[in-house]
């Protein structure tokens, strides 16, 4: 499957969940990302899927946005309470 490589879906492993990223640009030439969580136990269906809050001037940034997002709805179920704010973790 080809796609630009801005655009192109991203798998992170984040404390036994896998994060979908998908970025995709609005016809203005923002960005906007879409994460999708996968349960370690149901890997067959998403449990929660939402986009970054704002717009962003690269695919990048958006990304980073989305998987923090997706970091602290993780952190949130676990019950923790610091949440991760480092795309790297």
């Amino acid at each position: 499957m080809d796609c630009d490589p801005r655009g192109c879906p991203t798998v992170e492993n984040y404390e036994g969940h896998q994060i979908v990223l998908t970025p995709g640009q609005h016809e203005e030439g923002t960005w906007v990302c879409e994460y999708v969580i996968i349960e370690p136990e149901s890997t067959a269906s998403p449990s929660t899927r939402g986009y970054s809050e704002g717009a962003f001037h690269s695919p990048n940034e958006a990304r980073v946005a989305a998987l923090v997002t997706a970091k602290t709805i993780i952190n949130s179920r676990m019950g923790t309470n610091e949440a991760e704010t480092s795309p790297a973790s």
